[in-house]
């Protein structure tokens, strides 16, 4: 019960940390947690701001995307195959895997 709490408030945290990211209604980041977390953290934002899009990446390289206005599906596959892992999903959650050294070249050639 103390863990959860300690998570949800910490999860609470990064999303109003989060908010402060948004660009063209994305939020495209990569944070600590573990994908539990991200899930959480991802549907708390695209509660609070239905309009936007969010793609959450642990130091794993684990990957979450969460969407009230798109199909999440495609956008995941397409990011982890450009990042050299794999991922999928529909609707509003997808999830995958990527390699985090590449993600994080692609991100800064604003390849993603």
């Amino acid at each position: 019960k103390e863990r959860e709490r300690v998570e949800e408030e910490s999860a609470k945290g990064k999303v109003k940390e989060l908010l402060k990211t948004i660009k063209d209604s994305k939020i495209f980041e990569i944070i600590a947690g573990e994908r539990s977390e991200l899930i959480q953290i991802a549907s708390q934002l695209t509660t609070l701001r239905p309009d936007v899009t969010v793609i959450l990446v642990n130091q794993a390289g684990e990957v979450v995307g969460m969407s009230k206005t798109q199909d999440m599906g495609p956008v995941i596959k397409k990011l982890c195959k450009k990042a050299g892992g794999s991922g999928g999903g529909k609707g509003e959650l997808a999830q995958g895997q990527v390699q985090i050294a590449t993600l994080l070249r692609l991100m800064q050639e604003k390849e993603v």
